[in-house]
């Protein structure tokens, strides 16, 4: 496809895809999925000219087609005015990404749950006007409402799970290397206290020999 095509010819600016240029907040993996849709497989471009010549690229190669988010763009901030309900926040504030990748979250909140949303809709109208999104991938818009139940991790969510394992795989190895450490301390210590015992003994020994040589003179 066009995003294979790209990550291969190696164009500038073509950073690869929005999920490994996002940093989300443990918990929140599976709702920006949904908020993202589609977009969550796209590729991100520096800016808006490398992403038509990555286009392009693509209609001289015959290479398919692609979605590219452009990463240099002025975004609007998080979805404002939010009346305070446990449980909601605006989608913007558990993710660092890209301005062009928080630019499509402008709108959109996130709620704990079906529930959250129901307080939110009776508590302030026109939250109607937003996309609100549950945790579990529920995406509520005022005139298309999309969920169920979901069993299949998102890339997303999939990507969040490789950063932690590398994450712990880094601290299990910084962990084994101080051990290592003090390993070969722990070694140079008692070797040290080896030698020092063996001079010990020879002087003592010499000690006693010297004792039994006066004693028969």
């Amino acid at each position: 496809d066009g995003a294979t095509e790209l990550t291969a010819a190696g164009l500038r600016g073509i950073r690869g895809l929005v999920a490994t240029h996002m940093k989300i907040d443990s918990g929140f993996e599976n709702a920006i999925a949904a908020a993202l849709g589609p977009l969550a497989d796209a590729l991100v471009a520096d800016s808006r000219d490398e992403g038509l010549a990555a286009i392009e690229h693509l209609k001289k190669s015959d290479g398919g087609r692609v979605e590219l988010i452009v990463a240099d763009v002025n975004a609007k901030g998080a979805a404002a005015n939010l009346p305070n309900i446990d449980g909601a926040r605006a989608a913007a504030d558990v993710v660092e990404a890209p301005t062009g990748i928080i630019s499509l979250l402008g709108n959109v909140v996130i709620v704990d749950d079906l529930d959250a949303a129901r307080s939110l809709y009776t508590r302030d109208k026109a939250t109607a006007k937003l996309t609100l999104i549950t945790l579990d991938g529920d995406v509520l818009s005022e005139s298309v409402i999309r969920g169920g139940s979901q069993s299949k991790p998102s890339k997303l969510q999939l990507v969040a799970e490789r950063d932690a394992a590398e994450s712990r795989i880094a601290e299990v190895n910084s962990s084994l290397d101080r051990a290592k450490g003090e390993l070969a301390q722990a070694r140079a210590t008692e070797e040290a206290a080896k030698a020092n015992a063996k001079e010990a003994l020879a002087d003592l020994n010499q000690h006693d020999a010297q004792l039994a040589k006066n004693a028969e003179a």
